[in-house]
């Protein structure tokens, strides 16, 4: 007895008012005296194999999309704080600061602003704070004149006998150079900083 299977949808109504398609296998068997149908309905632990693959599917989706409400209130908190942190390292511009005026904002206070001149201009440096603040690299220039720090780039504080002596042509280049890369440097961290704080 030869034979071959036949697939044809069976619309079946549902009780949500849709239709599904549930699919019998007929297979039609030749015999010499008669043709018989025998209607085999698919199996019926396919549906409850497609129910648990997408109940798992839900479950772990639940897991992801806490993660994603969890970072989407940590990412408000964080906006708030660096919000409340610009506006309390945010100071008025002066036409003329005292060096004594200078040190009182050289990186101690953790949330205000920090303070250095160049070449007497006068730059608030608070988003460096890892840099310039209390155990910053560079808190040796906060709350003071950087000039000679950066024309001879150094980090070190100077004798009274260096302090006397001018700076030379290189070290002035040097500053010129420093000073150029300090404000170009400073724009990119401020775009960093304002597109990082609107993402």
């Amino acid at each position: 007895m030869k034979g071959c299977y036949l697939i044809a949808p069976v619309l079946l109504p549902v009780a949500t008012g849709f239709t599904q398609t549930n699919l019998s296998f007929t297979r039609i068997q030749t015999t010499q005296h008669a043709t018989q149908l025998q209607a085999i309905t698919a199996d019926p632990i396919i549906p409850l194999i497609a129910a648990a693959a997408i109940g798992t599917w839900w479950i772990m989706g639940s897991e992801n999309r806490a993660n994603q409400s969890q970072y989407a209130k940590w990412k408000a908190q964080e906006k708030e704080y660096q919000a409340e942190r610009e506006r309390l390292a945010k100071i008025e511009p002066k036409e003329a600061w005292k060096v004594d005026e200078l040190q009182q904002y050289n990186g101690e206070d953790e949330m205000g602003p920090i303070l250095l001149a160049v070449k007497g201009d006068v730059f608030n440096v608070w988003k460096g704070r890892s840099f310039y603040g209390k155990d910053g690299e560079y808190h040796v220039m906060a709350g003071r004149d950087a000039t000679r720090f950066l024309a001879k780039n150094r980090l070190e504080e100077e004798s009274e006998e260096e302090l006397k002596v001018d700076l030379n042509v290189a070290e002035r280049a040097n500053l010129e150079v420093g000073t150029m890369h300090s404000a170009v440097w400073s724009m990119i961290v401020n775009i960093m900083y304002s597109i990082l704080l609107f993402i």
